[in-house]
């Protein structure tokens, strides 16, 4: 019966002619192979492919294609082509919103969420950027709210002005541990005594909400 190294890698049988067995050996090895371009890493996964030992997900490849480091599970890019999955990519979750064109009241220490972040639950540690702009007319005291679960909301406050449109940003940050959903929201906030009332333009160039998740030691 066939047994791994502690490592992973399959071990020849006792049985098994030398070379073949050595064959089967580095065929299960986790080597990096070296690759000057994307065509010259797809083309070494074709030749694997060739030779009966593709790439899986139990087995993938591993490429350095200029000094980054990529890995290959069998699955393809939407030309056919084998997908090149980059190390430690980062996540990406972007939108350009577009809220309905009508006034939202938030009184005193009220908050209004308008939209939150589509991120999964990943088996480990991310650092979590979040970045939010948005343009509004705005009456009374209201500010601009981006939260991020584990570190609390940040604000920034619009001036009152009703006729007037205008821009506001925030960014924020937090740690989203192992196995635990990210939970990531702007809105807006009633400041001071009563509060107010915004109104956002539904031009989604205006307003952008865009959150990076990047993998972190644990």
């Amino acid at each position: 019966m066939a047994e791994n190294s502690l490592k992973g890698v399959k071990l020849p049988e006792y049985n098994e002619p030398l070379l073949a067995g050595l064959a089967k050996a580095f065929n299960s090895a986790g080597v990096i192979q070296v690759a000057t371009s994307t065509a010259n890493a797809k083309g070494a996964i074709d030749d694997m492919a060739k030779h009966g030992v593709a790439p899986t997900v139990s087995n993938p490849a591993y490429l350095d294609i200029l000094g980054q480091l990529y890995k290959a599970d069998g699955s393809k890019a939407g030309d056919g082509s084998w997908m090149l999955k980059a190390l430690n990519e980062a996540e990406l979750d972007y939108q350009e919103y577009s809220p309905a064109a009508a006034w939202v009241n938030v009184g005193a220490s009220q908050y209004h969420k308008y939209f939150s972040a589509n991120l999964p639950v990943r088996p480990y540690r991310r650092l979590v950027l979040s970045f939010v702009t948005g343009w509004a007319n705005v009456t009374g005291d209201v500010d601009l709210y981006l939260w991020v679960k584990s570190s609390g909301s940040v604000r920034s406050a619009f001036n009152a002005g009703g006729s007037d449109q205008q821009s506001n940003a925030l960014f924020n940050f937090g740690i989203i541990d192992a196995n635990v959903a990210p939970q990531v929201e702007w809105g807006i906030y009633g400041r001071g005594s009563s509060g107010g009332s915004a109104r956002f333009t539904s031009e989604g160039a205006y307003n952008r909400f865009m959150t990076v998740a990047l993998p972190i030691s644990m």
